[in-house]
């Protein structure tokens, strides 16, 4: 019996657009990203502040210049135009005693008043001529003599104007606070009508943990006064919200802000917030993770649910890489035209405008019989003007997995990028407002290998992770749910090629992917397949405990072709739960083929069924699964467009399979840039039976394709029994069937019937008063 798919044509355009989308849009740039950087921003510049009418910088350089054109010297603090980042002038800093770090940051009150802070440090071998002073000097405006506002004595010697925060009216009620390099610390003095308390408080910052630093923390106030709460952010240690006593109130799950997931020790240390459409936003700079990356850019966080239901991350272009040990930058934020600007700085790198925009009205992922999809494809994937594919799919996006009805999509980059994983909805394709938590993870997995090479699901809903080994121990981590910390379940070294102890004592590239069945908390098997050899290991749980001490079972598969080996991109996936259970493996040398536990060749799928064989490359991932009483396997390939074949692979002759036992499903999403040829492909059986396959395409996006059961097999109908044109429409279109149609019903992206012809003929349908859009034909042949 013929493997029948059922193959959905396409009337219009598909349509999509992600769901409470926001961004950034740059407004200009003069930073390394767009070889524009000034030369008066160097390692010295610190701080940035704006208003309506003022863009503000700040500089350690404390060299004095002629002041007639400010546009070609540097002093100070510079002022610029913020709609253009054109420098307009100079503050006048004459009566501030010279010092190294006399001027360190800048801050702007509510009603526009200027501030700017000194560092107070003294050391004899740095700065001979340091203070543990500490000064707040003011401007009036841009045109006025600074004075002295604060001067503090600092009996403590605390290290104090890495960063300073100041909120209200200086003429009324203000708060001004200064948090305490390296102490879980921070100062805070209180204005009350126009009158400074000159004794500040001291306050101790609780709900902090053992390991936690707090190098250049900054704090952002919620309001003028002292009993308001406030937030607090350092390198080494989480955002965190405090009521005014510093208690703690929240603090943000680490694997659901920003720059990455987890990564604890490149916490946001430059913070700014904001509203948008009514709702709270936190954006932040890491500097030391920009650093270390090159990553230089502003990021922002809905904050509307509390730091601990943080969601909706959007991410502004990068300033480009630069050197800044010393961690020297800023950022802030300000009302221009009723509309959110963002402004970045970045010592060497440069500066940069974005306008934050507001999330748009949540749209609706086209969802219908046949299944969803996010893409870039020109056509099918645009949605006035713009394409569905979220920017989130990038080229670090390699593998997925389906479980728990939800889709796990795992992302990071190889040679020491992060890992991190999103989380949507399988029946529609809407990312959830929360990630996996991987801070375990990426802090266990080596900075040499991707932390991330493939995510599974086992039968229980567990969910297991392996990273790409190429330098540390190949490890796989789990999470019990989707609210868990991960956990390292296994951890392997120096494993042999083979069996035999001789056969080497290192791997290379293990795994691309890995596969499970069965519950890892009762009884389960994992596999995981080296490429460029034949090896696979398979690990064996048993009540819940790993067997053969961690070990894995190693075997040398008898795959017989010239190259004695798989070939790159390797992908094996298990039968079932037995411990002895048979495999299939394939790559890019080799179509898929059968495996006995030991390793021995059981059979091959013939090269017409598995793959068009024209290409270079072969099948990359494949899938086992049973369904409606048959055996399938789904395999992806980025060669064919992003299509997929399902292979009726019941036969127990493999050699008797003909084209008739395959079928190539859905509609590619995209040929964007697939240098390294990643994607993934998974499935799952619907509670009404159906089939859906779910398909990811590094760069491209990602889709469902559902499939409806028939009892027996899947209806199809091949583009040579049937004929559907012009394709767009616009007036007219024609429906050719070869077994003859019975009926063609035009259906809407929301499962409507819009146009039903009973007996049609080969005449042309009239679709020209239909709306521009989305629409399935649906043909009923005379054979039913």
């Amino acid at each position: 019996m013929k493997c029948k798919i059922f193959t959905t044509m396409i009337l219009a355009f598909a349509l999509g657009l992600m769901a409470n989308a926001q961004s950034f849009t740059r407004q200009w740039d003069q930073s390394n990203s767009t070889g524009t950087r000034p030369d008066w921003v160097n390692y010295l510049t610190r701080g940035i502040a704006a208003t309506p009418d003022y863009l503000f910088i700040a500089s350690r350089d404390s060299t004095t210049f002629s002041q007639s054109d400010p546009k070609e010297v540097t002093q100070t603090i510079i002022y610029l135009n913020p709609k253009t980042g054109d420098p307009v002038g100079i503050l006048n800093t004459s009566s501030i005693p010279a010092s190294t770090w006399a001027i360190n940051m800048i801050e702007v009150t509510d009603k526009k008043e200027i501030l700017a802070c000194s560092l107070a440090l003294y050391h004899e071998q740095w700065v001979p001529d340091g203070t543990w002073t500490f000064y707040i000097y003011k401007w009036a405006d841009e045109n006025a003599t600074p004075e002295v506002f604060l001067s503090y004595d600092n009996p403590d010697h605390l290290r104090l104007g890495d960063s300073f925060t100041v909120k209200g009216d200086l003429a009324g009620d203000a708060i001004i606070y200064v948090p305490i390099h390296n102490s879980a610390k921070v100062v805070r003095w209180e204005v009350v009508s126009g009158v400074l308390n000159t004794t500040p408080e001291v306050i101790d910052l609780s709900g902090t943990t053992e390991g936690d630093t707090f190098g250049f923390p900054q704090v952002v106030a919620t309001g003028a006064s002292k009993t308001d709460p406030f937030y607090y952010n350092a390198t080494g240690t989480l955002l965190k919200k405090y009521n005014a006593d510093g208690t703690l109130i929240e603090e943000i799950k680490s694997y659901n802000f920003l720059p990455y997931p987890g990564y604890i020790s490149c916490a946001d240390n430059a913070i700014t917030s904001f509203e948008l459409a009514g709702e709270p936003y936190m954006a932040a700079l890491s500097l030391q993770l920009a650093q270390q990356t090159g990553q230089v850019e502003a990021k922002a966080i809905n904050i509307s649910n509390g730091l601990s239901e943080a969601k909706y991350p959007f991410y502004s272009q990068s300033l480009g890489a630069a050197d800044n040990n010393q961690y020297n930058g800023d950022i802030c934020s300000v009302v221009i035209d009723d509309e959110v600007w963002v402004f970045l700085l970045y010592c060497n790198s440069g500066y940069a405008a974005f306008k934050a925009n507001a999330p748009v009205a949540t749209p609706t992922i086209p969802v219908t019989e046949a299944g969803w999809r996010m893409g870039s494809h020109p056509t099918l994937d645009l949605i006035d003007g713009n394409l569905s594919k979220p920017n989130w799919i990038d080229h670090n996006v390699k593998s997925l997995a389906v479980g728990n009805d939800h889709i796990y999509v795992a992302s990071g980059p190889s040679q020491g990028g992060l890992a991190e994983v999103h989380i949507l909805n399988a029946a529609d394709g809407v990312k959830l407002d929360k990630m996996l938590n991987v801070t375990p993870l990426n802090e266990a997995n080596s900075a040499s290998d991707r932390r991330i090479a493939d995510i599974e699901v086992d039968d229980a809903g567990h969910i297991l992770s392996c990273n790409e080994r190429t330098g540390g121990p190949f490890n796989i981590f789990a999470w019990d749910d989707e609210d868990s910390a991960p956990y390292l379940l296994i951890s392997a070294d120096g494993i042999p090629y083979a069996d035999e102890p001789d056969a080497g004592a290192t791997w290379q590239q293990t795994s691309y992917t890995l596969d499970v069945k069965g519950d890892i908390k009762g009884d389960a098997v994992i596999l995981a397949i080296r490429s460029n050899t034949a090896v696979t290991y398979r690990w064996v749980i048993t009540g819940g405990v790993l067997q053969n001490e961690g070990n894995p079972i190693v075997a040398t598969n008898a795959i017989g072709n010239t190259q004695g080996h798989f070939g790159a991109f390797a992908s094996a996936a298990l039968e079932s739960a037995d411990p002895n259970s048979a495999i299939w493996a394939n790559s890019d040398l080799i179509h898929p083929m059968r495996f006995a536990a030991d390793g021995s060749l059981l059979g091959a799928v013939p090269a017409e069924v598995a793959t068009n064989t024209s290409q270079p490359y072969r099948t990359a991932v494949c899938k086992y699964f049973e369904w409606e009483a048959k055996k399938y396997l789904v395999e992806w390939n980025w060669v064919w467009a992003d299509h997929n074949r399902l292979i009726d692979v019941t036969a127990n002759d493999l050699s008797t399979l003909t084209s008739d036992n395959q079928s190539e499903i859905g509609t590619y999403l995209g040929q964007a840039p697939n240098p390294e040829r990643y994607g993934d492909v998974d499935y799952f059986i619907g509670d009404d039976g159906s089939l859906n396959i779910v398909t990811l395409v590094t760069n491209n996006g990602i889709r469902l394709d559902r499939y409806a059961g028939t009892g027996t097999a899947i209806a199809r109908v091949t583009k040579d029994q049937l004929s559907i044109y012009p394709n767009p429409a616009s007036n007219r279109l024609y429906v050719s069937s070869e077994a003859g149609a019975s009926k063609v019903e035009i259906i809407s992206v929301a499962g409507a019937v819009v146009k039903t012809l009973n007996n049609p003929t080969t005449e042309a349908i009239n679709v020209s008063d239909l709306k521009t859009g989305i629409y399935f034909v649906k043909v009923t042949s005379n054979d039913g």
